[in-house]
């Protein structure tokens, strides 16, 4: 039996739920239990739930929480590709407990199950993570820019999933803005690589960002990105409109891509969900 540890309330059960839907699907309703029980291989989705057995994460970011001493005390850890088993392996967490499934919030969207509103204007998705870490968030820092940028675009600003209160669907709260969207304002969350994932050209407002994410995510995914500029980063908000330009002319960069391919491949985009449920398989009782 294997039971998902999602609870009952609380921001983060749309987030979760959004995860184990897909999964869901290609299992039997006789393979899913519902309570932490000694007889079921348990699943959680934050490193704290140290009474799981098995950890996939409730996002595909980095953010250094889910590295090999956070993840250490469960038996096995589900990544999203190829970089992520590099680095925990490295960190020195052993390959035999590190099992690749994708991201398998993204399955609904790669199968067809989202619409793209047809629209003749360029669309651009302001959607910054929750600002826990302040300085690596834009929530409350650019919302200033949104006015004037509104000028030029149509702009669908979609806060982070937890910050929207009685938002019953929470983690899907954010997918059809994502699917309408031509061009992804964020900073150091999961739309990053879920925009990149899904062909979108990312622009940072890396005048608000950077010096937080090189100063709070040494080592990180996100240090790589702001580092070595993958995507289109703007120095000043006259930069970004440049930057916006760019991309909608040029759309997602060849970097962003070969970086993504690595975190998120392609063969699993889509898909992700089959490939959990059969690992997941291995742990039935």
């Amino acid at each position: 039996m294997i039971n998902f540890c999602i609870a009952s309330g609380g921001p983060y059960r749309g987030i979760c739920e959004a995860i184990t839907d897909p999964i869901r699907e290609h299992l039997s309703d006789s393979t899913i239990c519902h309570t932490e029980q000694s007889g079921a291989t348990n699943v959680g989705f934050f490193v704290t739930q140290t009474n799981c057995q098995v950890f996939i994460p409730h996002g595909i970011a980095d953010k250094n929480y889910r590295n090999a001493d956070k993840v250490n005390a469960f038996e096995y850890v589900f990544v999203s590709g190829p970089a992520w088993v590099d680095k925990l392996v490295r960190q020195g967490f052993p390959r035999d407990r590190i099992l690749v499934g994708g991201y398998t919030k993204l399955d609904p969207v790669f199968q067809g199950k989202y619409e793209r509103t047809r629209r003749t204007f360029c669309v651009i998705l302001y959607a910054p993570t929750h600002g826990a870490i302040p300085v690596v968030s834009l929530d409350g820092r650019f919302e200033q820019y949104l006015p004037h940028l509104e000028e030029y675009y149509v702009v669908v600003h979609a806060p982070h999933p937890a910050r929207v209160t009685g938002q019953k669907n929470g983690g899907q709260v954010t997918m059809q803005a994502l699917v309408d969207a031509d061009i992804v304002i964020t900073d150091a969350g999961s739309l990053v690589y879920e925009a990149w994932a899904l062909g979108k050209p990312v622009v940072f407002p890396s005048w608000l960002t950077k010096e937080g994410v090189l100063g709070c995510f040494s080592g990180s995914f996100e240090e790589q990105i702001y580092r070595e500029e993958i995507g289109y980063h703007a120095t000043d908000y006259n930069d970004l409109l440049r930057h916006l330009k760019r991309a909608a002319l040029f759309g997602i960069d060849d970097r962003a891509v070969s970086f993504i391919e690595q975190i998120f491949p392609v063969e699993l985009r889509g898909r992700s969900g089959e490939v959990t449920a059969n690992l997941l398989r291995r742990f039935e009782k």
